[in-house]
């Protein structure tokens, strides 16, 4: 196994509007927002075909019963694996649960979600990474050799670990250029 990007599906987008729309009737007013970020969401970048959605939870609502919630659809709760105020969950492909799951034809790729706290700053940073990349194409090209570079160092067989820790820095840098 090892780890490989394909090219950027414009299907993505659509598939992460139909599971936004399901997050959304499911999880009701509990959401303050809802948002496809990561690579998937920036058209043109080779990437891991997985959505990453945010849910960001209303003030005074706990990611906890959220994420149990979310089980009883097939989540997978990783918990708390890098920040203290989001819990983090993937689900394989498969048909979509809210309101047109009788659609056989209406499937979603894996995802993961990241169930966030209101005052978890992480979903600010990666729409802001995302709105970088998607307003420069430079950017684009830059993450995605970044990314070929390290799969070449880390992909086979994947150290998910350094893989993803290997581009903190230009993602944090990405950031800090763009958002001062």
């Amino acid at each position: 196994m090892t780890i490989e990007l394909v090219g950027h599906d414009p299907s993505w987008s659509e598939q992460a509007d139909r599971l936004i729309g399901d997050l959304r009737c499911l999880l009701g007013d509990t959401v303050a927002r809802l948002d496809h970020v990561g690579s998937t969401s920036i058209p043109g970048l080779m990437t891991k075909p997985k959505l990453h959605i945010d849910v960001v939870l209303c003030p005074g609502i706990s990611p906890e019963p959220v994420s149990i919630r979310l089980e009883e659809f097939g989540y997978a709760n990783l918990g708390y694996l890098h920040n203290l105020k989001e819990i983090q969950l993937t689900r394989s492909k498969g048909f979509c649960f809210g309101p047109r799951q009788s659609e056989p034809e209406l499937s979603v790729l894996a995802h993961r979600l990241c169930i966030c706290r209101s005052d978890c700053l992480a979903p600010v940073k990666r729409r802001r990474f995302r709105d970088a990349l998607r307003n420069n194409p430079t950017l684009v090209q830059e993450y995605e050799k970044l990314k070929q570079d390290l799969i070449a160092k880390f992909g086979n067989p994947p150290d998910w670990d350094r893989y993803n820790g290997g581009k903190t820095d230009f993602i944090n840098a990405v950031v800090e250029d763009h958002f001062q």
